[in-house]
């Protein structure tokens, strides 16, 4: 994607969208490229149930996994067509999407969240999957700040795929480092183990 766009195509009727939702369409929106979501699959199996919490059917999670896995996404966007309109960012969101689909539960969560808010997104993730979770995120995520160093000292992800720069706006040098994390559920997981994966420039 090169640029953000707003998710509503110009002269589409909808209901209004709390401002904060707008607010998060327009500075959260950042598409997960096909090549992105290749390099994921390459080093990670994902098969089964996977949620998007964060996209729609035509995003790169939906389409890459379509052919092989039960797929379901999630958009906060009312405009947006995807199964579910629920606010993954709620701390209640676990129980409104099991309320949403009859107590089921997705083997692997796959998705790309604001990433100002990341740990929101992927404790909430890891409360729903069985098998996974895996997370492009701004490799900031990986920062021992205040805000989830001692997180991520307790809970280090099983692998980091480390992907190429990508750009997102017009800007020549505005690139911006990215990784897929992943961290399997408690029965799957080596702790403390971080295995590296880096895709070259």
């Amino acid at each position: 994607m090169a640029a953000r766009t707003p998710r509503h195509a110009k002269g589409q009727r909808t209901a209004p969208e709390p401002q904060t939702h707008l607010r998060r369409r327009w500075l959260d929106r950042y598409c997960t490229s096909p090549e992105a979501m290749d390099a994921s699959l390459g080093a990670v199996d994902i098969t089964g149930c996977v949620l998007d919490m964060c996209g729609g059917p035509t995003d790169a999670v939906a389409t890459r996994l379509r052919s092989t896995c039960e797929i379901l996404t999630n958009d906060v966007s009312s405009g947006r067509p995807a199964d579910t309109n629920l606010d993954a960012s709620l701390e209640s969101f676990p129980e409104d999407f099991l309320a949403a689909y009859s107590g089921k539960r997705p083997e692997w969560v796959a998705t790309s969240p604001p990433y100002s808010r990341a740990l929101t997104f992927v404790k909430a993730a890891m409360s729903l999957a069985t098998k996974g979770v895996t997370f492009k995120m701004h490799i900031f995520f990986l920062e021992p700040c205040a805000d989830w160093g001692g997180w991520l000292q307790t809970n280090p992800p099983s692998l980091c795929v480390f992907l190429r720069r990508a750009k997102y706006t017009r800007a020549n040098n505005a690139k911006t480092s990215e990784f897929w994390g992943v961290w399997y559920t408690q029965e799957m997981s080596c702790r403390n183990r971080t295995r590296l994966v880096f895709c070259p420039e």
